[in-house]
């Protein structure tokens, strides 16, 4: 996923071997720190504020290191992360209804929906699965 690659530029070799700007790698780490720190609650014009820039040149850094736009790169994160917490979790202790909120998504059926086109099976048959 494209925070893999982020993870990579982030933890691993310099702007001369990435083609990344450096300064645009850490506007990226900083970003990501106040959006987890928010547990992914914030809105992305708050993040540009926070880390004292506009909202054109966070996207323009989230684009330059990840190869997309700050909002779409954290939803596909949060949707990650609701999967793992879904194949970790007990369908008898856990709901779909709880992961989803955890991570943000109020919207249950929009969910639902998006989780089936990356995942290819809707959330409830991951968390059966899951104890499989």
């Amino acid at each position: 996923m494209a925070w893999g690659l982020y993870a990579q530029a982030r933890t691993g070799p310099d702007e001369a071997r990435t083609g990344r700007p450096r300064s645009e790698m850490c506007i990226v780490a900083r970003a990501e720190r106040e959006v987890e720190r928010s547990r992914y609650r914030i809105a992305m014009a708050d993040v540009a504020d926070k880390l004292g820039i506009d909202v054109f040149h966070l996207t323009r850094a989230f684009n330059l290191v990840v190869g997309l736009p700050p909002g779409s790169y954290f939803r596909l994160k949060r949707m990650s992360l609701a999967r793992q917490a879904l194949l970790r979790g007990e369908p008898a202790r856990c709901l779909v209804k709880q992961v989803a909120l955890e991570f943000g998504f109020n919207h249950l059926g929009r969910f639902s929906d998006v989780y089936r086109r990356l995942y290819g099976e809707y959330p409830s048959e991951t968390l059966r699965r899951s104890t499989r």
